[in-house]
């Protein structure tokens, strides 16, 4: 649900029909502003860092709250034998219900694996968002409904945002600038997670497939995260992304340095096993000297490794304590509280 706009009606008319009306639409739109309450209760405690797992208990009291008001919506009367406002009202009572249920009872589980890849992560964000816009497009109707029926019995509507429709609207904004961040965030992320692992497995083709989609990526990122507005005048949030894709870009470019120790920890390997498996008597001096360079080469090569091991864990650390920062103080400030 990403804009709603509450609607307070005002009298043009002192007769008892006018005012009988108002009172119908008024009773509908008492419903209405408790279920949207409710639901930015929901979405500000998502969103504050919490998981849809971690808040599911808000989920469920809200899909009782909305359960509620179809119950009240239901046993209405018609106004004068026109359905068209109480029917508008349960239906989008009743696709908002199943949005809640299903498709966010489906996000629940998806936050599960959406870690495991760019692609699940890109999913998992995409069904929320279009789990916002059924909502969205079901409360237009509603709205349409609401707005026909007063023209119809002619009340005049004030249209202005209340401190409720503001908060809902600016939550749906945070959320969808933090997600554009975010998918810009953990696709390169990801792919250095893909780099470490081959260099845990000293994967030499894998580190160089895996090091230059980095540097792809992150380069790619750099490119959009320059464009990107500001939000509300801040910043952070592109600011510690950006120096998380710079990071990115200096690991890759030092990659050379992993897999030339392992090369040459390859070719001391076959370099010791022949070596031993010589008698010392049976070993030349070009055998000694072989193998003497070959420890030569893998010391001064491990030295090198463990020193850009110890620099890149550090700045990583660095920048992604920036970046989960960034993130918490950017939500807490400007995701609206209810």
């Amino acid at each position: 649900m990403k804009k709603i706009i509450l609607i307070f009606s005002a009298f043009i008319s002192i007769n008892c029909f006018a005012q009988n009306s108002l009172e119908y639409l008024e009773e509908i739109s008492s419903l209405q502003t408790d279920v949207s309450k409710k639901y930015l209760s929901y979405v500000s405690s998502v969103s504050h860092g919490k998981s849809a797992r971690k808040v599911d208990k808000n989920r469920k009291e809200l899909l009782q709250t909305v359960q509620g008001s179809k119950n009240k919506s239901v046993n209405m009367h018609a106004f004068k034998g026109d359905l068209s406002l109480k029917n508008g009202f349960k239906n989008y009572l009743d696709i908002l219900y199943n949005v809640l249920n299903e498709d966010y009872g489906k996000i629940v589980n998806m936050e599960e694996v959406a870690e495991q890849s760019y692609d699940a992560m890109e999913a998992l964000i995409l069904a929320q968002e279009l789990a916002g816009k059924k909502s969205e497009e079901a409360f237009n109707k509603y709205q349409e409904a609401y707005k026909s029926f007063a023209k119809t019995n002619n009340i005049n509507l004030i249209e202005k945002k209340s401190e409720l429709s503001e908060k809902l609207i600016k939550s749906s904004q945070v959320n969808t600038y933090y997600h554009k961040l975010y998918l810009l965030f953990f696709k390169p992320y990801k792919q250095e997670a893909y780099m470490i692992d081959a260099q845990n497995k000293k994967n030499i083709s894998g580190i160089e497939q895996n090091k230059n989609t980095l540097e792809k990526n992150a380069k790619e990122a750099i490119s959009v995260l320059d464009t990107i507005k500001t939000f509300n005048n801040d910043r952070s949030l592109v600011i510690a992304a950006k120096e998380l894709m710079l990071f990115f870009m200096e690991e890759s470019s030092k990659s050379k340095t992993v897999t030339d120790f392992y090369l040459k920890s390859e070719n001391f390997e076959k370099v010791n096993k022949a070596f031993k498996s010589k008698s010392e008597k049976s070993r030349t001096q070009t055998d000694v000297d072989n193998y003497n360079t070959s420890v030569n080469d893998l010391n001064n090569t491990l030295q090198s490794f463990n020193n850009l091991n110890n620099d890149m864990n550090k700045k990583r650390g660095a920048a992604i304590d920036k970046w989960n920062k960034a993130t918490s103080k950017f939500l807490d400030y400007h995701m609206p509280k209810y």
